[in-house]
């Protein structure tokens, strides 16, 4: 599985303020850890999910997972510079076979919708952790949404506001 360098670099190598620092003062040279590390590890593994034959694994209900949380220290324009390119051949791969993928969305996800909207239905399975489950329906209708309870509601809500939200959720997107 191809592994997006800033998840690795935000996590594990510069942390939130070291990329965020970088990401504004030193784009060359993050650009040069990104190269570096894709050679090494994105570009080898994302010919091997080419080489992968096309369909779904039945033993898994999903294909690829990806845990997104770098996109929360970027703007739009960081975004479309050092992440969405690898995101994209990531999807457009996983597209191409058939496959599909669980987002799971650290933080917000919504505002990069326009990203992900044009892909097929079947492809993309949304896992937010603070989006709205219900503007996201309505946003990406062709992305599916795995779970809706938002963690304060599932915190500090009663027992009966906590049933009510899951009946709304599974009223409104679960019949699709």
């Amino acid at each position: 599985m191809p592994q997006i360098a800033m998840e690795n670099i935000l996590g594990f190598i510069l942390g939130m303020k070291g990329t965020s620092i970088m990401m504004r003062r030193d784009k060359q040279g993050l650009h040069e850890i990104i190269d570096a590390m894709n050679a090494q590890f994105f570009t080898p593994q994302l010919n091997m999910l080419k080489q992968v034959p096309e369909g779904q694994n039945p033993n898994f209900c999903f294909d690829y997972l990806h845990a997104m949380l770098a996109h929360n220290f970027m703007n739009m324009g960081q975004f479309e510079e050092f992440y969405w390119p690898y995101l994209k051949q990531i999807l457009d791969v996983l597209a191409e076979k058939k496959m599909n993928i669980l987002l799971f969305a650290e933080g917000e996800i919504l505002r990069f919708k326009d990203y992900l909207k044009d892909y097929p239905a079947g492809l993309i399975t949304l896992l937010p952790e603070q989006d709205d489950v219900f503007e996201i329906r309505k946003e990406l209708p062709n992305c599916a949404i795995m779970g809706g309870m938002p963690n304060e509601l599932l915190g500090r809500g009663t027992k009966q506001q906590c049933l009510d939200h899951a009946k709304r959720v599974l009223d409104e997107i679960g019949k699709d």
